[in-house]
């Protein structure tokens, strides 16, 4: 490291760098194994597993919930229940929102439709499909704006 380099050369900063040690302003951080992080390292793999399998019940929910509502009096809620399943997939998947969420939308309303979740023919359960896609690209498209303005300039 080039701090380190420099300290071995130059008098000055080591011994400013013993004073700010000694008024315990400043600590060296003790150096960590490969081996001692291993545990931290599976522990947080298997917690991004859990969160992206909850991430993934959540919008499956969240869709069955919206197709549910299609044949009710309850239907202008997907004008908000789709976008949200867009930003949250947003949130979530980046970019792979572009294929995984119509994927995901398409299996969850035939799923709807073959088990009887909602009691709508096959032709307007298409027509609304794309509707719902349609909701879900503004919403995911929202969230990547929001994401491009709010993001951190370097």
């Amino acid at each position: 490291c080039f701090i380190n380099e420099h300290l071995n050369v130059c008098e000055d900063c080591r011994n400013e760098l013993d004073v700010l040690k000694s008024e315990a302003l400043v600590s060296t951080p003790e150096i960590i194994s490969e081996n001692e992080m291993m545990p931290f390292k599976k522990a947080a793999k298997k917690l991004n597993r859990q969160l992206y399998g909850f991430s993934y019940m959540l919008i499956i929910l969240l869709i069955l919930l919206g197709f549910s509502y299609t044949a009710e009096e309850k239907m202008m809620y997907n004008s908000l229940i789709m976008p949200l399943v867009g930003a949250f997939g947003y949130a979530m998947f980046r970019w792979k929102v572009v294929y995984k969420l119509p994927l995901l939308i398409v299996l969850v309303n035939v799923f709807a439709l073959i088990f009887g979740v909602v009691t709508i023919d096959l032709p307007s359960a298409a027509i609304w499909t794309l509707i719902y896609l349609l909701f879900v690209f503004v919403g995911s498209l929202i969230a990547y704006l929001l994401h491009f303005a709010f993001r951190k300039e370097k």
